[in-house]
C-alpha cells in the first residue's frame, strides 16, 4: 500500500539541470584547487556546465580525490549511444568519491553505509542520523560532494537523484530500518516535537524506499511505522490522512500473517478510528469489524477493551434485536468497569469510558427509532 506523501518530500532539493554559462561553470570550480584556467574550462565543458556535476567534481578536485584526467574519463565513459546521460556521469563520480571514503576510513563500505542513508528523507538528514548509520560519514560524504552541510541546522542533504544512484548499488533497507528504530523515543510527549516530526519524514521516505525494492517492511520498520502514524494521529492530531496510510501498510502485514495479537488489535483499532474521523466510512466499518473479531480471538469479549472497540463500531450496527443486546452488554460492561471500586483511572481515562458509554447510548436510543419507523 502506497503512503500519502502529499507532504511533499519528492520534490525536496530537486536538480536544476539547466545547463549554466561557460563563465558561470568555470566560476564554480574556483574551489577546485590550484586548476589554471584552461583545466576548468575543459571540466566544465566536459561536464555540459550542468550544475551538480560541476559541484560534485569541485569537491572531487578539492581534495585531491580525483585530477582532471580522472573526470573527464568518467564524463567520457557517462557518453551512451553517442548522448551524454547525466545520471551515468554521477554514478561515475560519486564512486570516486566513494573510493576516496573507503581509502580514508578504517573500518565499514562506504558505498553500503551511503547507500542505507539514501532511504531517509534525504532532504533533512540529521547529523545524529548520519552518525548513527555510519563513523565519520558526515564529514567524508560532505567532502566528496554526496552530502551537502544545510547552513540552517546541524543537518545535511543528498540529492534525490544520487540517493537513487546509490540504492540502485545496494538495498541498505533494513539496515536504515534499524537505525531509525533506534532513533524514535520510547514515549512521545508534548505536541510540536520537531524531532518526532523528521523522524515521521524518514520512515515514510523509507517505506517507499523498502516498496522500490518490492520487498515487505521488516520488523523494524514496521515499528518505526506504528510510531509514526500514532505520533501524527494520536500525539499531535494532524496529517490524519497520513497516518492512517501508515498504519495501513502495518494492518495489511497483520492481515498476511492471519495472527490475531493484541498489537494487531490495536493497530486495527486506531486506524478504523482514524478513518471515521477522516469520514472514509466504509473503510473504517471494515477494518473495525476484523478489531472486534481480533479481539475476540485474543481475549474475552466481556473486557472493557473489547467494549470499547465495539463502541468504536456501534455507529455501522444496523437496527436489530442483536444489535440492541449487543449495546446494551457492553453498555453494561464499560459502566461497571468505570464504577469498579479497585481500579484507578486517571482523567482520561476516564471520560474516554464516558464518551464510550454516550456513544453506545446514542446508537442504543437511535436504533429503538429506526425499528419504530420500520413498524
Amino acid at each position: 500500500t502506497p503512503i500519502d506523501n502529499s507532504n511533499g518530500l519528492e520534490s525536496v532539493n530537486s536538480v536544476a539541470l539547466t545547463p549554466l554559462s561557460p563563465g558561470d561553470a568555470s566560476e564554480l570550480l574556483e574551489s577546485a584547487g590550484d586548476l589554471s584556467t584552461a583545466d576548468r574550462q575543459l571540466v566544465a565543458t566536459a561536464l555540459g556546465h550542468v550544475p551538480i556535476l560541476l559541484e560534485i567534481a569541485a569537491k572531487l578536485l578539492e581534495i585531491k580525490a580525483a585530477d582532471v584526467n580522472s573526470i573527464i574519463n568518467t564524463s567520457n565513459a557517462a557518453i551512451i549511444n553517442e548522448a551524454f546521460s547525466i545520471s551515468k556521469c554521477i554514478e561515475g563520480l560519486i564512486t570516486l568519491g566513494i573510493a576516496h571514503i573507503d581509502s580514508i576510513r578504517e573500518s565499514g563500505s562506504a558505498a553500503e553505509d551511503l547507500a542505507t542513508l539514501a532511504c531517509f528523507n534525504v532532504g533533512d538528514l540529521s547529523a545524529p542520523l548520519v552518525e548513527a548509520v555510519g563513523n565519520e560519514l558526515d564529514l567524508l560524504a560532505s567532502q566528496v560532494g554526496i552530502l551537502t552541510h544545510k547552513w540552517e541546522a546541524d543537518s545535511f542533504a543528498m540529492q534525490p537523484v544520487v540517493a537513487k544512484i546509490l540504492r540502485s548499488k545496494f538495498n541498505g533497507c533494513q539496515t536504515a530500518a534499524q537505525a531509525l528504530e533506534k532513533m524514535w523515543p520510547r514515549r512521545m510527549s508534548g505536541r510540536g516535537n520537531s524531532a518526532c516530526s523528521l523522524l515521521v519524514w524518514h520512515t515514510v521516505a523509507l517505506q517507499a524506499a523498502t516498496a522500490e525494492c518490492n520487498e515487505q517492511p521488516c520488523t523494524a520498520l514496521v515499528t518505526c511505522l506504528d510510531k509514526a502514524a500514532s505520533y501524527l494521529a494520536i500525539a499531535e492530531g494532524r496529517d490524519l490522512g497520513i497516518a492512517a496510510s501508515i498504519w495501513q501498510v502495518v494492518h495489511d502485514g497483520h492481515i498476511g500473517e492471519n495472527t490475531a495479537t493484541d498489537n494487531s488489535v490495536r493497530v486495527a483499532r486506531d486506524l478504523g478510528r482514524t478513518l471515521y474521523k477522516l469520514k472514509r466510512f466504509e473503510e473504517a466499518e471494515q477494518v473495525l469489524s476484523t478489531a472486534i473479531r481480533w479481539s475476540a480471538e485474543v481475549g474475552s469479549s466481556a473486557q472493557p477493551s473489547h467494549a470499547i472497540l465495539v463502541s468504536n463500531y456501534a455507529p455501522f450496527l444496523a437496527a436489530s434485536n442483536e444489535a440492541l443486546s449487543t449495546l446494551a452488554s457492553n453498555t453494561e460492561i464499560l459502566t461497571k468497569a468505570l464504577a469498579a471500586p479497585d481500579v484507578v483511572y486517571s482523567a482520561e481515562e476516564r471520560k474516554m469510558l464516558m464518551e464510550c458509554i454516550m456513544v453506545l447510548l446514542l446508537c442504543t436510543a437511535q436504533s429503538h427509532v429506526e425499528r419504530s419507523e420500520e413498524r
